[in-house]
């Protein structure tokens, strides 16, 4: 390969990624996304306190670096579904999944997750601030047509209690109508 032009796509990409996360930042504070990675032990204790199945459909919220969707596969989902906006998490989460071979079985959305379709889940992993979840709660109330398990870590739904809690991980059933 060309190293001129290897260098120009590695400093394009590396001009972009700045460019994204000042808007975060910068111009908007309050809109932007924040990543912190889930502990991988608490990643496997949240999939078990929500008895995942092989035949359960899991999404993330929010995947991130595709930690959740690889161990869901692992521990036996039938499909892992993530939707992260963060171009170079997703990147990142991609080279994981193809690393564990588990295209066919994990995709990873470059969309919010706002307007997304949850009818496809049984478990949605949902690692995010309360402000989030009070404004998830009311979204899935409306748009889930059939019974799902929501899982949270460190945070709750602020509206409503958990039907389950262990530690910091707390378990909803939704929708709650």
């Amino acid at each position: 390969m060309n190293w001129t032009i290897f260098f120009n796509i590695a400093l394009i990409f590396i001009l972009l990624s700045i460019v994204y996360y000042l808007y975060f930042a910068v111009l908007s504070p309050n809109a932007g996304p924040v990543y912190k990675p889930t502990p991988i032990k608490r990643v496997r204790e949240m999939l078990k306190f929500a008895c995942l199945e092989k035949n359960d459909q899991v999404v993330d919220l929010g995947s991130g670096d595709g930690r959740f969707l690889i161990e869901a596969v692992k521990m036996g989902a039938e499909k892992a579904i993530g939707y992260e906006i963060d171009p170079l998490l997703i990147w990142e989460s991609r080279q994981k999944v193809k690393k564990a071979s588990f295209e066919k079985r994990i995709t990873i959305y470059a969309q919010s997750f706002w307007k997304a379709d949850f009818n496809q889940a049984s478990i949605i992993v949902a690692y995010m601030f309360p402000k989030y979840l009070k404004k998830l709660y009311p979204l899935l109330n409306k748009k889930l047509k059939r019974k799902i398990t929501l899982v949270s870590y460190d945070y709750q739904i602020p509206q409503i209690k958990p039907d389950q809690k262990k530690g910091n991980i707390y378990l909803y059933r939704l929708p709650r109508n």
